[in-house]
């Protein structure tokens, strides 16, 4: 089941004096970087370029008339061949949102895309999606519809395709950030594998520190479109780490009944699952847990008047309502 040679070197990442604009606004400012490590982490607060810096690696930037670059970006793989990113050297991009990455209907289908693109023999194409889906671990059948998983599987799918490219740099953009803690750990369990097996250079933006403790070498933090920090992943990570967090406060079952509910669903069957009795306290923080494909989203959604219920009632607070009537499937989208 072999997609790559682990013994082979890396390619190397060498990034001068690159800077990125869009609407006359500088996303990355300046950066000179050279990464030869085989794990890496991209870290740093939301909007300080970590997606953009991935983009660039993946040369999927976009044309001159979306924005500006200068300097130069370039990728060197083990035969000692140096290009720019988006030609021979295959890179796989994991993005952020689950639902952009879907292409096929099928999940098997979907894994191989990348590989069709790439033009292996057939043969050879559903041996790789075949050992893709394996290293993910436990997932659907080949034949399942991609649009019944659950934002958290269809990350493990853009996972699958991009093993089964035989990727030489995976790039992956908040893996974890739509999966529930069993399958976070999941995804960082096939991640390890695939560098193993594989050898590929791995690029990963993650806010979820602790998750890649142990796996990660090498930290890069950028703020401002910047790189602010470098060294290894424990010592950079540990500087971002937030302390003093107010503690949560358990409410006892029941203890708030719908005269002190925000929202609540009574006996409310949705597009899959049982049905689901919850209330939501006002003024209180509520957490819906869960694996991923327990309905959780759904559930919400359909709360929020944004899919059809099936069956049973949904309560809104007057001090939500403001007046409107009715169930919020029917409210008009400036009243949601």
């Amino acid at each position: 089941t072999s997609l790559m040679n682990s013994s082979v070197t890396p390619p190397i990442i060498q990034f001068d004096n690159v800077t990125v604009a869009f609407d006359e606004r500088t996303i990355l400012n300046d950066i000179s970087v050279t990464l030869s490590e085989r794990r890496i982490a991209i870290i740093g607060a939301n909007g300080s370029g970590k997606s953009t810096f991935l983009a660039a690696i993946a040369g999927v930037l976009g044309s001159d008339e979306e924005g500006t670059r200068t300097g130069e970006i370039l990728l060197e793989d083990s035969t000692g061949a140096v290009e720019e990113p988006g030609h021979s050297i295959p890179v796989g991009l994991v993005l952020q949102d689950p639902d952009s990455q879907v292409i096929s209907a099928r999940v098997g289908d979907d894994i191989a895309f990348g590989c069709e693109n790439l033009a292996y023999p057939r043969e050879e194409i559903w041996r790789r999606v075949a050992a893709a889906k394996d290293l993910v671990g436990p997932f659907v059948d080949m034949d399942f519809p991609t649009e019944r998983l659950s934002g958290g599987q269809k990350q493990r799918l853009a996972l699958a395709g991009v093993i089964a490219m035989g990727a030489g740099v995976v790039l992956l953009d908040e893996p974890t950030a739509n999966l529930d803690p069993a399958g976070a750990r999941d995804v960082v369990r096939a991640v390890s594998a695939l560098v193993e097996e594989t050898g590929a250079t791995l690029v990963v933006v993650e806010h979820q520190h602790t998750a890649w403790e142990g796996l990660l070498d090498r930290a890069v933090e950028i703020a401002h479109g910047r790189i602010v920090a470098d060294g290894p992943f424990e010592q950079i990570a540990r500087r971002r780490r937030v302390e003093g967090l107010p503690q949560a406060r358990e409410l006892d079952d029941g203890a708030a009944g719908e005269g002190d509910a925000a929202l609540w669903s009574k006996d409310l069957v949705t597009r899959f699952g049982p049905p689901r009795t919850i209330s939501l306290p006002a003024g209180a923080s509520t957490v819906i847990t869960g694996p991923n494909g327990a309905g959780k989203s759904t559930w919400l959604m359909t709360m929020a008047g944004l899919l059809p219920a099936i069956s049973g009632e949904i309560g809104v607070a007057d001090f939500v309502r403001r007046g409107v009537k009715g169930p919020p499937i029917r409210w008009k989208s400036r009243e949601l």
